[in-house]
């Protein structure tokens, strides 16, 4: 399907054009361009960057920034596992990212090894393991946490790693929704993850950011307004393309200091069927 949103470079054209710094056209041939001055464009490539972060800040449940993921957890020890242990697993730079809900972990062979993934704090997953430390089988509880750069990997990017218990006995793919941050348009090709219904929200909220420290205070509030006008419709918008859902089944089990992570699965009914997590 053809991508319709606009270009980092549309967007600066028609930022610029509002902000009245556009190169304009001498010849009935030519068209709006990009502002020549170095400064100017700076200035505007910025503005957009943080109005795309005003944007996730005021709506952080865009649906387009909540991706199903896959990630790979090899039983063997590899190049990303961390202090050769495959119960952690050194994600790759981009993976910027906050898990949302429970996981499934599913066998990479084919085989009928499936589990459910919940996410709990790291602390969990390191007392269980050195509680059972040659238990192996379907990875049941996972956590996700920043990783401390080595010497050959850059250090002004963040990374995360994911630890599972129990330690996998096969290849698994786990795979669930997470809410990944915005990306940075960097290159005059690139485009905004929120989709093409969200670029008039875009170019408001980057004006809104040009004008709000400005001396014109009539521009202030004009912007300020379009941008909270903007946003609650683009908000509108993304929550009418919202699939329906019943809501959240979980079991509400607590797990106590003492106890053991899988000890604590409880039957539900739904539906009028008994269901075992």
């Amino acid at each position: 399907m053809r991508d319709d949103s606009l270009t980092f470079r549309d967007l600066i054209v028609r930022v610029a054009e509002l902000d009245g710094k556009a190169k304009q056209p001498t010849a009935p041939d030519q068209v709006a361009d990009l502002p020549e001055d170095a400064y100017e464009l700076d200035r505007i490539k910025r503005a957009i960057n943080d109005g795309l972060r005003e944007i996730v800040r005021a709506y952080p449940r865009w649906r387009s920034l909540r991706p199903t993921l896959s990630i790979t957890l090899p039983y063997t020890p590899g190049a990303n596992n961390i202090n050769n242990d495959s119960s952690m697993l050194r994600l790759p730079y981009n993976y910027q990212i906050i898990p949302l809900g429970e996981w499934t972990a599913v066998a990479a062979d084919g085989s009928n090894n499936v589990g459910m993934l919940r996410f709990v704090h790291e602390s969990m997953i390191i007392a269980d393991l050195a509680r059972y430390p040659t238990r192996t089988g379907v990875p049941r509880y996972c956590s996700l946490e920043p990783v401390a750069p080595n010497g050959k990997e850059r250090r002004n990017e963040r990374r995360m790693m994911i630890r599972v218990t129990p330690r996998p006995d096969r290849d698994y793919v786990l795979q669930g929704q997470v809410q990944s941050q915005v990306v940075e348009l960097v290159e005059m090709e690139d485009r905004c993850p929120l989709g093409a219904i969200h670029d008039l929200t875009i170019i408001d909220a980057a004006m809104y950011v040009l004008t709000r420290n400005g001396a014109d205070p009539q521009k202030k509030a004009d912007y300020t307004t379009r941008f909270a006008n903007a946003i609650e419709a683009s908000m509108g918008a993304d929550r009418e393309i919202a699939p329906e859902r019943l809501g959240t089944l979980e079991d509400g089990t607590v797990i106590g200091d003492n106890e053991d992570l899988y000890k604590t699965a409880l039957p539900a009914t739904f539906c009028g069927a008994e269901v075992t997590f």
